[in-house]
């Protein structure tokens, strides 16, 4: 062995030796439990006032109007900002692309698209360019957190048994490999 191989391997064992929390948490390992912890202790952070043209965006034949009213940004998913909740005035607008969609549709609906308005909306999002979407916004210090906690937990219902320790797959395996989906 060379010298300055071993002086290599000394000053690793040295810092190994000497920093080891400061190796250990260089990185926080992103795991099933902790971005299970992640969702089932959201918060909402901040808020802000949508402007007056309201914030519209379209993922396939869906589209989302949130035209009037607030959003309120929650604690992080691993670190990432991905989920939010709408309060207010909204349209969702849904025009299938296939005759099959269009079928199904009309089997449960009786016509061939879907507009109904609605004055809540609980967003996650893995895709990375969804969030960009409220780029402009200005968000500011929520005053009572409180009036938020009921939505949170109802709907975060839908996601996550807490008790059993489950969540939908597709929606936390993109936070736990920390890629990006288009799922919204």
């Amino acid at each position: 062995m060379n010298i300055q191989f071993k002086i290599f391997l000394l000053l690793i064992l040295i810092t190994f030796h000497t920093h080891p929390q400061e190796i250990v948490t260089a990185k926080n390992e992103i795991t099933y439990n902790s971005v299970l912890s992640d969702f089932s202790l959201l918060i909402p952070v901040d808020k802000a006032v949508l402007p007056q043209e309201g914030i519209s965006f379209r993922k396939d034949a869906a589209e989302f109007q949130l035209n009037e009213g607030e959003l309120v940004r929650m604690s992080s998913i691993a670190g990432r900002k991905a989920v939010y909740l709408f309060k207010g005035k909204g349209l969702f607008v849904y025009n299938p692309n296939t005759n099959v969609e269009k079928e199904h549709l009309y089997r449960f609906y009786e016509s061939d698209n879907l507009k109904s308005e609605f004055d809540k909306l609980f967003i996650i999002s893995a895709d990375s360019d969804f969030s960009k979407v409220f780029d402009n916004l200005t968000f500011s210090e929520i005053d009572n957190s409180d009036e938020y906690k009921s939505n949170i937990k109802n709907s975060s219902a839908y996601i996550i048994n807490k008790e059993s320790g489950y969540c939908d797959k597709d929606i936390i395996i993109p936070f736990i490999e920390e890629e990006s989906n288009d799922f919204f």
